[in-house]
């Protein structure tokens, strides 16, 4: 399924379920980000996620509350697109996936540019022994 930053917006976080969802594209602003793993909880059996990170002016600190059901037992790709390669949200967000994945075998990052943040997220300790961390 492929979900555009509209239909997230408008989108409420667990409901419906989509429990057959194994693949997931999303375009997400900064913003929004504190309400992801809402969003990943009601697909428990998610494989697969690509989230393409869009900013949106008055960003403020993201956290993320707590570890969906996916990230657990089914979660075994990531990509993160974005342009903010040095902004913190994008480090956070990567260390949020590799310290929180039981099964994630592959985190793809689509960076504007290589940057001394690309060793820093090369360097997080992973949940998964499996976990690669690939920049693109």
């Amino acid at each position: 399924m492929q979900i555009s930053y509209v239909a997230y917006e408008f989108m409420e976080p667990f409901s419906p379920q989509f429990s057959n969802l194994s693949c997931l594209k999303a375009e997400i602003y900064t913003l929004e980000l504190e309400t992801l793993p809402m969003y990943l909880a009601s697909c428990p059996n998610l494989r697969s996620l690509i989230l393409e990170v869009l900013y949106l002016s008055g960003f403020e600190q993201t956290r993320f509350s707590f570890v969906p059901q996916c990230l657990l037992s089914s979660l075994e790709f990531v990509e993160i697109k974005s342009r903010l390669d040095k902004h913190p949200i994008v480090t956070k967000l990567v260390s949020y996936f590799v310290e929180n994945s039981v099964v994630l075998k592959k985190l793809v990052l689509d960076l504007a540019e290589d940057s001394v943040v690309v060793r820093d997220l090369l360097a997080l300790p992973r949940r998964s022994s499996e976990c690669q961390i690939v920049v693109c």
